[in-house]
């Protein structure tokens, strides 16, 4: 039985398309069986979409060029593992069991909008003079 993923292989891949990851965030949790990799844009790192694989026994990491941020290639989805490749020579590889789930969440709906420039600079400035009278 392949792991249930929230679309097809390939909806999964549109999903991910473009989206870069670092591997210092990657996290594994062995008692909770859970991965977990923040997915995001060159100009927004790390903090768009959220990987998460659940049911996992066992992480394997291929990474030959040690760099700091990796573009999401591929991702192939057998019954009994996840490979997730990267366009440099990095691929991981999960053990999942039969119950295996992959999930993409997308963080931007949970953390609401984005505040701009203008607005951080405004509240900061609010702040500022604020501190400043007292």
């Amino acid at each position: 039985m392949e792991p249930q993923i929230q679309t097809d292989t390939t909806g999964l891949l549109e999903m991910t398309c473009n989206m870069w990851f670092d591997l210092k965030r990657f996290s594994f949790d062995k008692k909770g069986q859970e991965v977990r990799l923040p997915l995001g844009y060159r100009e927004r790192p790390y903090d768009q979409k959220l990987l998460i694989v659940t049911a996992v026994s066992g992480v394997a990491i291929n990474d030959q060029d040690n760099a700091e941020a990796y573009g999401l290639r591929d991702v192939q989805v057998t019954s009994g593992s996840i490979r997730i490749k990267s366009s440099s020579p990095l691929e991981i590889v999960l053990t999942v069991g039969e119950q295996c789930r992959l999930y993409i969440t997308d963080l931007r709906g949970l953390y609401g909008r984005g505040i701009s420039i203008r607005e951080t600079a405004s509240t900061l400035l609010r702040f500022l003079h604020l501190r400043r009278g007292e």
